[in-house]
């Protein structure tokens, strides 16, 4: 592992840690059983686990992943990235798998540790949870609004009048179907005049 020196100056590089002090972050920096490391391809996180520690990735990449489906990469984390912050509030089994992509230097708080801190270092920590979950709150919003824009223009229901004055409802589920259906209703009205003006010629 890093000697304390080099975790302080990678420490104080990550956004995470912006409204702690210097010596704040020196003394987190310092908590020899909660710096923790690990080589690529460990897991550190194990769905289903009782585990309640809180992670905040020092240096390295991890992926996230269902057992269900571990094929599917759910999410790949950086340095200052934070996670297990439910588990730790809420004291819940863990939700996913999580395992190193690379070497990793990562921050291990339990809630013993946590709670035998300055209370005013607790307080940062609580405030950055606070931003943290309001800024997914967000992102789940805005993914909610664009998935539902998708969901529409993937099935438009137009009302067309054909010639007669009949309304038809045509549900089209792609562009290429509303783009056929509206040349087909063109040359409609294309063949509309001329019919006409062979009916005035008889």
């Amino acid at each position: 592992m890093s000697n304390d020196g080099s975790i302080l100056h990678l420490m104080k590089k990550l956004v995470f840690f912006a409204v702690f002090t210097d010596s704040q972050i020196e003394y987190l920096s310092k908590l020899k059983n909660n710096i923790l490391s690990c080589r690529a391809g460990e897991r550190i996180v194990r769905q289903g686990d009782f585990d309640t520690s809180l992670i905040i990735l020092i240096k390295g990449r991890v992926k996230i992943f269902k057992t269900e489906r571990p094929q599917v990469i759910l999410a790949s984390l950086t340095p200052g990235t934070i996670f297990g912050e439910i588990a730790f509030l809420k004291h819940l089994p863990r939700t996913a798998n999580v395992v190193a992509e690379t070497d990793l230097i990562y921050l291990n708080l339990d809630c013993d540790s946590f709670d035998t801190m300055d209370p005013l270092i607790q307080n940062k920590f609580r405030s950055r949870f606070l931003d943290i979950l309001i800024g997914r709150l967000d992102d789940l919003n805005r993914r909610y609004i664009r998935d539902a824009q998708i969901s529409n223009q993937r099935c438009v229901t137009r009302r067309l009048v054909d010639r007669d004055g009949r309304e038809v409802a045509a549900s089209l589920d792609s562009e290429e179907e509303r783009r056929k259906m509206m040349e087909r209703r063109a040359e409609e009205r294309r063949g509309g005049p001329d019919k006409r003006q062979m009916d005035r010629r008889q």
